[in-house]
C-alpha cells in the first residue's frame, strides 16, 4: 500500500533530536527515514503525515510531499486539528523547561502551543461545538466584531506588530478575509449538494497575505 505524502514539511537542525521530541513529548511516531536521515515522515495523532528534513538546500523534496504543501517560516506556528486536549496539557505542563500555552475560546475552540527545539510552535486546535444557531449568530455578527474591534485606527497602526516576524493588524485582516472567502465554498457546496466528500484544497496563507 502506497505511504499518504505529507503536505505540510518543517526544516529542522537535528533529525533525529526532533523525531525524539515529537516522539516522546506529543505521541507522534516515526514510520521512515531516508538512508542518510536526511529526511523522515511523522505520523501524527489523527492519522495525517508530516515531512522533517535537515536544512540542507541541495535535497529536493518534491518527490516526499504532495504537489501543493506548506512550509512555516523560521520559527512560526503550524496548526493541526486533534482532539483530547486538555489531558495532553496537563502532561505536558510536568515536563521542565518545555514551553506551552493553552488558550481557550469559549463556544469556539482550544488551542495548545508547544514549541519545540528548532523554535516552530506547533499548534494544536481542538473544537468546541457550539449548537447550530450559535454558530450562525457568531457568523453572522462576524463583520461587525470586526469592525468594532479595529475602529479608530489610523493607517500607520494597521502596520503595527506584537514582535519581530509576526504579522500586522492589516495582513492579520487580509488573512480573515481570505479565510472567509476559502470556507464560503465548501458552505457552498454542502448547501448545493448534502452527504458529498469535499475535499479540502489547502493554501499557504503567507503566499495569500
Amino acid at each position: 500500500m502506497e505511504r499518504q505524502k505529507p503536505n505540510l514539511l518543517l526544516r529542522v537542525k537535528n533529525l533525529d533530536q526532533t523525531v525524539k521530541f515529537y516522539s516522546d513529548v506529543v505521541g507522534w511516531y516515526s514510520d521512515w527515514k531516508d538512508v542518510n536521515k536526511r529526511i523522515a515522515r511523522l505520523n501524527l495523532s489523527n492519522g495525517e503525515p508530516i515531512a522533517i528534513i535537515t536544512e540542507k538546500k541541495d535535497l529536493d523534496c518534491s518527490p516526499y510531499l504532495e504537489k501543493i504543501f506548506s512550509e512555516p517560516l523560521p520559527k512560526g506556528k503550524f496548526y493541526i486539528v486533534t482532539k483530547d486536549i486538555e489531558n495532553l496539557y496537563l502532561r505536558l505542563k510536568k515536563i521542565n523547561q518545555l514551553k506551552v500555552e493553552l488558550i481557550i475560546e469559549e463556544g469556539f475552540g482550544q488551542t495548545l502551543f508547544i514549541t519545540d527545539p528548532d523554535g516552530y510552535i506547533l499548534s494544536l486546535w481542538e473544537e468546541l461545538f457550539l449548537p447550530d444557531n450559535e454558530i450562525l449568530e457568531l457568523y453572522r455578527n462576524g463583520i461587525q466584531m470586526l469592525e468594532d474591534s479595529i475602529r479608530g485606527l489610523n493607517e500607520k497602526d494597521y502596520d503595527l506588530v506584537r514582535a519581530k516576524g509576526k504579522w500586522s493588524i492589516r495582513q492579520t485582516i487580509f488573512h480573515l478575509i481570505d479565510s472567509d472567502i476559502t470556507t464560503l465554498h465548501k458552505i457552498k457546496f454542502a448547501l448545493a449538494e448534502s452527504g458529498r466528500d469535499y475535499i479540502r484544497n489547502p493554501y499557504d496563507p503567507n503566499l495569500w497575505e
